[in-house]
């Protein structure tokens, strides 16, 4: 009797499942996967971005040989630094390919003196601005959706800069994401559980994405599930989600 009891709990199980295949890996229906971050990236310590985005406009005049030691000093941390080089460095990565055709928030901070609080902000390379949601609650239940053309190089990493990460007292003041809903092409895929930090978080999430010119645009979005509360303000900031992945060299 245990026996077929155990079977039949197995046949239960697999039929509840609904196993499918995306991307050559199996899937469960059922159930989400929650993936916390594969790596961890320190912001450099003590470090004036508005001194370094300065010396670019610099160096964009000048030839390298031309600037001060001070300034070659930052040019070269910036091309070895995992996290500078996302911003300041015209190094090789996904993005030699990869295109996102439109980045669209379900809501944000009303623009003020200081600038605008955009969805596009996540992915404008700029660390002095973020998607902030609007002032009517913490977040919770606000998304922001990435749309990608069929053929666009898929994606293997999605990379994060969690809160308002310009400033110490700006990420403290606002609130962070503790836990992101993904959805895949409209469906739910994994929860990620950021940590609470203004270093960079790199989550590895499978491969996304179709490479097929025929294939119509796919969505990549996600939604605010949990926050860290923010010391001053409700509105929750990311100020950077961005990606890496394959098919590009």
């Amino acid at each position: 009797m245990k026996k077929i009891f155990f079977v039949c709990v197995a046949v239960i199980a697999l039929a509840a499942c609904k196993s499918g295949s995306r991307n050559g890996v199996t899937v469960c229906k059922s159930k989400i996967q929650n993936i916390t971050p594969a790596k961890i990236v320190p912001l450099p310590k003590e470090i004036d971005f508005e001194e370094i985005a300065n010396t670019w406009k610099i160096f964009a005049k000048i030839p390298y040989d031309s600037l001060n030691d001070h300034q070659r000093d930052i040019i070269d941390l910036c091309e070895i630094d995992d996290v500078l080089m996302h911003f300041y460095s015209a190094s090789c990565s996904w993005y030699c390919g990869g295109i996102i055709d439109t980045v669209v928030a379900s809501s944000c901070k009303n623009a003020d003196q200081f600038g605008n609080y955009e969805g596009y902000n996540t992915h404008d390379w700029n660390i002095y601005s973020a998607w902030v949601t609007n002032l009517n609650n913490s977040g919770v239940g606000e998304s922001i959706t990435y749309t990608f053309p069929g053929n666009c190089p898929r994606i293997t990493t999605i990379i994060i800069l969690n809160g308002y990460t310009c400033d110490t007292n700006d990420w403290q003041d606002y609130s962070r994401v503790k836990k992101l809903k993904m959805y895949y092409d409209g469906k739910p895929y994994a929860i990620l559980e950021l940590q609470d930090t203004r270093d960079e978080q790199d989550f590895k999430v499978g491969l996304l994405g179709y490479r097929d010119i025929e294939h119509p645009q796919w969505t990549l979005q996600f939604e605010i599930l949990e926050v860290y509360p923010g010391r001053k303000y409700q509105n929750t900031a990311i100020t950077e989600l961005y990606f890496d992945g394959v098919d590009v060299h």
